[in-house]
């Protein structure tokens, strides 16, 4: 039986994972890394531990229900962990705050579990304004949640994620997206617990997770026709 008391555990094992993803496609230069909707800094802190070279512009409302105490407890935990001279916050809306910034300013932009909250139109402006701002040979990365598990953890994390009971938000599929800056388009890299880079459409994604999610529903309708002709 998944509880809520176990997700934090989960959520933290889950962030130290991504952080190694992020760290190895951003590289050892010293970079300065936006990161948007930066929250408690679930995803900065381990990043920032991994990736010494990092210079972070942690960029977030702070405002909302599940957010309001996201300030305080991001200050805390770069305090904690003494990272504070690494890390500058901005108190903003997201668009708000990078379309007021240069072109060809920051060497990446980042977000965990920020693009399921926006929109389609709001995605694509904030991919074009990435593209705007970043250096070139820049990237953005953003990854969010998969419905197709790849270990017991993210099996915790997708049921609680969609279990109505505990959130209203809709899983997502993860994937590791790259747009760099010396080329039109987007690179999408899906994250595997030994991640092997590899490019895919979105049809081509959709269509194989739809065959998955078949193909586990078949099993299970197998292993419970088994069970009920045994009883």
């Amino acid at each position: 039986m998944i509880r809520p008391s176990d997700l934090e555990a989960a959520w933290n094992k889950q962030y130290v994972s991504l952080a190694h993803v992020f760290a190895s496609a951003l590289g050892t230069k010293h970079i300065t890394v936006v990161e948007v909707g930066c929250g408690r800094g679930q995803l900065t802190v381990p990043l920032a531990k991994r990736a010494k070279n990092i210079q972070f512009v942690l960029v977030d409302r702070f405002v909302g229900t599940n957010y309001s105490k996201n300030y305080r407890a991001l200050a805390r935990n770069l305090r904690k962990t003494r990272l504070t001279e690494r890390a500058h916050i901005v108190v903003s809306d997201y668009m708000k705050w990078i379309t007021t910034q240069n072109n060809d300013t920051y060497d990446a932009i980042i977000s965990s579990e920020f693009i399921p909250e926006i929109d389609s139109s709001d995605t694509h402006e904030l991919i074009r304004e990435c593209y705007r701002i970043l250096k070139p040979e820049g990237m953005t990365i953003h990854s969010f949640l998969s419905p197709t598990p790849r270990n017991l953890r993210q099996r915790l994390l997708i049921t609680a994620d969609s279990n109505p009971l505990w959130t209203n938000t809709p899983t997502e599929r993860m994937v590791l997206s790259q747009t760099r800056a010396d080329h039109q388009g987007t690179e999408k890299i899906r994250i595997s617990p030994n991640p092997e880079k590899h490019t895919e459409s979105t049809a081509d994604h959709e269509s194989e997770c739809r065959r998955e999610l078949a193909e586990k529903r078949r099993s299970e309708n197998k292993l419970l026709s088994k069970t009920q002709g045994a009883t």
